[in-house]
């Protein structure tokens, strides 16, 4: 007969994986997105006393 193929066991095995994937990618935006926020919440801040700003 040859070998059988079990797709239940390859598509459990597949789903783990995407999810781990789709995860690693959500976390990853997510990160970038607060990264971003961060940055729009000091534009436009006066800087504390003792600190010299130097523009070009």
């Amino acid at each position: 007969m040859g070998v059988e193929t079990n797709f239940q066991k390859a598509s459990c095995t597949l789903e783990g994986g995407v999810n781990k994937i789709y995860s690693m990618r959500v976390d990853s935006v997510h990160s970038e997105a607060y990264k971003v926020l961060g940055g729009m919440n000091t534009v436009g801040q006066e800087p504390e006393q003792g600190w010299v700003c130097y523009r070009p």
